[in-house]
Formats: C-alpha cells, sequence, structure tokens
C-alpha cells in the first residue's frame, strides 16, 4: 500500500472547515481565528485520541457512517507516531472493515500539527456513497440474510447488498436455483447471478448479490399476478377433503385439461407453462410440486435422468410412503398414476439429495 498524502492546500481547507485551526504546518496561518460554532455535525468532524484502538474506531465510524472527511487529534503521542497509526488504520478499515472493503475507493490523509498537538486531516473516496451505505439491511445471521435473497427474487429486484453480523459460508448460486425451483408462482425467471462478499475473511461482512434478467421487471411482476391466479384457481380444483393421492390426481388433471401442450424449455418456465402450454419436465415438475404443497401435500422435485437423457419428476409421501410421479409419463398414457422405487425402470438419480430435500 503507497502512503497516502493529501496535498497541503486540501489539509489547509480541511482543517479550516472542520475547527478553524489556530496552527496547522508547524504554525503557518496561525493570524486565523474564524468564529467557532459547536454543533453536532462539527462534533462528528473533530475527534480526539489517544491509541491506535481508538484511532481505528474513529475511522471505521468515519466510513460506516458514509462521512467524507474528519479531523484526527492525538494526544500523549508524536507526528510520526500518529502518521504510523495512521497508515496501519487506513490499511485495516479498506481491507478488514465491511463497509470499507465494500464501500471505500480510498482514505488520504495528511498528518501535521494543530493546536499543539499531533492531527491527521482524513479524506475518504467511496465507490459506493452515504445514501447506499446507511439505507443497507443489516442482519445478525446468514438465515436472516438469506430472507432478504428470497424477498429479492420475490420482488424481481436487480440485487441486494446486505450486511451480515456473523457471516458463514453459502453457496449461493445453488440456495438462489433451489428458491427459483421451489418457488415457481413467485420467481418467474431464473436470474444471472453475480454474488461478491467484503472482505475476504472475518465475522462481519457485506454481502452482495446482482441478478441479471432476459425479462423485464415490469413482464416479471405481470406474469407473477397472472401464475398466482392460477395457483390459487389449482387450490380451489382440489376437493380439501379428499384422501392424499385423490388430490395428487385432481391437480395433475387441473393442469392436463388446460393445454394439450408444446414440449419446449422457457426461460419464463411457469408462466409459460399455465399461460401458454409450453414446457419441459421441469417446468412441469416444479409447478406440481409447489401446487402440492399449497394443498399440504408433501412433494418434491427429482432431477435425474430417464433413458441417459436429463430429466425432472416427483416424488410424493404419502402414507409414509415414498411414490414416483412423472407427469409427462402420465400424460402419454392419458392417465394419472405412481411408481414404487422397484417400478423406476430407465431412471436414475441421486437418493441421497433426494432424502436431504424431504428432511429441509
Amino acid at each position: 500500500m503507497s502512503k497516502r498524502l493529501l496535498s497541503a492546500g486540501m489539509a489547509l481547507c480541511i482543517c479550516l472547515l472542520l475547527c478553524g485551526c489556530d496552527s496547522w504546518m508547524n504554525g503557518r496561518y496561525s493570524n486565523v481565528t474564524p468564529h467557532r460554532q459547536e454543533n453536532t455535525e462539527e462534533s462528528n468532524r473533530v475527534s480526539e485520541v489517544r491509541t491506535y484502538t481508538e484511532l481505528r474506531q474513529k475511522l471505521e465510524e468515519l466510513v460506516e457512517s458514509g462521512r467524507e472527511s474528519t479531523l484526527i487529534y492525538m494526544s500523549g503521542g508524536t507526528q510520526s507516531q500518529l502518521e504510523s497509526y495512521m497508515e496501519m488504520a487506513c490499511s485495516y478499515v479498506e481491507n478488514h472493515n465491511a463497509i470499507g472493503a465494500y464501500a471505500v475507493d480510498e482514505i488520504t490523509y495528511d498528518v501535521g500539527t494543530s493546536s499543539a498537538k499531533p492531527a491527521a486531516a482524513v479524506a475518504v473516496k467511496y465507490l459506493h456513497g452515504q445514501s447506499e451505505i446507511l439505507r443497507m439491511d443489516k442482519v445478525k445471521t446468514m438465515g436472516e440474510a438469506a430472507a432478504l435473497v428470497s424477498s429479492a427474487l420475490d420482488n424481481c429486484d436487480p440485487n441486494v447488498v446486505v450486511r451480515v453480523e456473523q457471516y458463514r459460508a453459502l453457496d449461493f448460486t445453488k440456495f438462489i436455483q433451489a428458491y427459483v425451483d421451489d418457488h415457481p408462482q413467485r420467481c418467474m425467471e431464473a436470474p444471472g447471478i453475480s454474488a461478491e462478499v467484503y472482505p475476504k475473511s472475518g465475522d462481519e461482512r457485506v454481502i452482495r448479490i446482482s441478478f441479471t434478467y432476459q425479462t423485464d421487471r415490469e413482464s416479471l411482476r405481470d406474469m407473477q399476478i397472472a401464475v398466482q391466479q392460477i395457483f390459487s384457481s389449482a387450490k380451489l380444483y382440489v376437493n380439501e377433503n379428499a384422501l392424499s393421492w385423490e388430490k395428487c390426481s385432481q391437480l395433475y388433471s387441473f393442469l392436463m385439461e388446460r393445454y394439450a401442450y408444446k414440449i419446449e424449455s422457457s426461460v419464463t418456465p411457469s408462466y409459460s407453462l399455465l399461460y401458454q402450454g409450453i414446457g419441459d419436465s421441469k417446468a412441469f415438475a416444479t409447478v406440481y410440486a409447489a401446487m402440492c404443497r399449497q394443498v399440504g401435500l408433501t412433494c418434491q422435485v427429482v432431477s435425474g435422468t430417464k433413458d441417459g437423457q436429463p430429466w425432472y419428476w416427483n416424488t410424493l409421501l404419502i402414507d409414509d410412503v415414498y411414490y414416483h410421479v412423472d407427469l409427462l409419463r402420465c400424460r402419454s398414457n392419458d392417465s394419472f398414476f405412481t411408481m414404487t422405487e422397484n417400478q423406476m425402470d430407465g431412471y436414475e438419480w441421486n437418493e441421497t439429495d433426494l432424502l436431504n430435500r424431504f428432511a429441509d
């Protein structure tokens, strides 16, 4: 890290602005004695420290508030000591503080004397400004952070930025894909994902996840409303007093009565399936599973292969027994039927992954 130095002119401006200095840089401008009005804003911009720890805390407070400048006096130390402390503290804040690592481009400073004390005029250049810093969500656990990510997906937001106190590693791509698959009534499109974490180590970090959609946000929200209406109709279609197997069959009938269906993939799978009659095995499986769950059935999506080709189907838990349902196979046979594991000739899947999904 290179040594940070402000120009003398800039340092003077900061000095005069913040405290009406009676001396700076060994007594120059000692004849300047402007009126000093004490207020909260000024007290926030001028501080006094004794130790390195106190100095670092002041710099952290500076960047976490998104302010651009401050003047720090040091009591009981020398100018060279303050300069050494400043170099270490700036490096720490830029590389190890969560907000500093995320938001700060550079911290610059000039060390001199003021009121016969060592002092540092500090300026901060930000990559992300004060308004973004102050409105950033702050949570304690990764579970709370995950809930904010889920909400951003529901709202088709372009990104989410969250500060988490107790960071734990999370495969964001896997988590987001699973959420999209489990909520086809809310998530119309699986977005492209870019996830970054600041800093690279430590308990407290800032997480920024950006989402890239092929469909514009307004259209996605319109699709969302339309799909949720169909989900509501599906719930009404099912007899709430029916047995579990009968409910499964009724939901199958609800889907198959809508269209003859064209088996193709789509970037908006649930909308395309329910409003255009276009879908692949994954679209059928994810929509069917979500519809089953909304009427109280235990249903999961299984990914694997059928006759060596990538394929999706469902697994139902009825009366403590697992049954497999391949809606497209049922469609080919023009009837709803379930299969036990022994009847799944030609299918392959990861049994452990399936059991873990039921456990979740």
